[in-house]
């Protein structure tokens, strides 16, 4: 635990969620030109086994759609804009998408920023997220 706590100091929570939609790269980036240390962000999986970065077990609260993220295939959810709600007041021209937690991880090596994962069971399958974080990790 000492190694993982060593040289971290601000923790961005699902990012930098005041400036960009929460969990999605943009967030990690925001959080990243603010001087955090480290990202938390939620895991959850769709409907074909991707592991995805989404808080919530619907799209509604960031999508502003309904639908479980369980019972749409990750192809399906690379249309959802997951900024859609907090965009509302701003400009609507920019499309926030759902980031894998692959992708999320290369980022985060690639800026040398530690993470810290939020384990979503709505669909009962954490093994199948926990072989896919040993996976990575290997």
């Amino acid at each position: 635990a000492a190694e993982f706590f060593d040289g971290f100091y601000v923790g961005g929570h699902r990012g930098s969620p005041a400036i960009a939609p929460e969990n999605t790269i943009e967030s990690f980036e925001k959080a990243k030109l603010s001087k955090t240390d480290l990202v938390e962000f939620d895991l959850t999986l769709t409907k074909d086994g991707t592991v995805v970065i989404i808080h919530d077990s619907d799209l509604m609260r960031t999508c502003g759609e309904p639908g479980l993220v369980a019972s749409f295939t990750f192809e399906e959810l690379k249309t959802k804009n997951a900024g859609k709600t907090f965009c509302n007041n701003r400009s609507q021209s920019k499309i926030y998408r759902i980031p894998t937690l692959k992708a999320a991880v290369e980022y985060c090596c690639e800026n040398n920023m530690k993470m810290l994962f939020d384990v979503k069971d709505f669909s009962g399958e954490v093994r199948a997220v926990s072989l896919t974080l040993n996976a990575l990790i290997s």
